[in-house]
């Protein structure tokens, strides 16, 4: 038996527009600062200025590549079988984990949304095979949440209490 849990297609792209916001925000603060304010001839200016749109835009960059898979990638979805789970909601998915491999699932509630956790016995074996950028969000996701297998409520389109139902049915602990 299979049970296929669809992404949200209608999901809003925040951390895309939030990025552009500060990009755009800090460009704005650079190019309005008096000459005579600036420090070592604007030096430490430029490259702090740089450095952190730098990283605002890889950000805002990642994030609109992850928001378009969520929105035309058809097999954007999570599968939930006998063998296993495959997670194939984002650009940052684990892809296929069997059952042996799955040590607990958990709820984590934060101020903007839920996550549903799936926690892993060897979470690195699941970073080995993905490009040096993937490996980095996850190995945040393993630092943060001790998985990198993270859900959001606002990710799919089905209750995460549900979910977790299910997967701990799946799984017979």
């Amino acid at each position: 038996m299979s049970i296929t849990i669809p992404i949200n297609r209608r999901r809003f792209p925040h951390v895309f527009i939030i990025s552009c916001l500060f990009i755009g925000l800090i460009i704005y603060n650079a190019f309005s600062i008096k000459a005579n304010l600036l420090f070592m001839n604007g030096l430490i200016n430029w490259v702090f200025t740089v450095s952190i749109v730098t990283i605002l835009l890889f950000y805002a960059i990642i994030s609109l590549i992850d928001y378009f898979k969520t929105v035309f990638d058809k097999h954007a979805s999570m599968i939930i079988s006998d063998i296993g789970i495959v997670d194939s909601l984002s650009i940052f998915s684990c892809g296929k984990i069997f059952w042996n491999d799955v040590s607990g699932v958990e709820i984590k509630r934060t101020i903007f949304a839920d996550f549903l956790i799936i926690k892993l016995e060897d979470p690195s074996k699941y970073l080995k095979g993905k490009n040096i950028i993937q490996q980095f969000v996850l190995k945040r996701y393993i630092k943060k949440f001790n998985s990198p297998v993270i859900i959001s409520d606002q990710r799919v389109r089905y209750d995460l209490y549900d979910l977790k139902k299910i997967i701990l049915e799946h799984k017979r602990f």
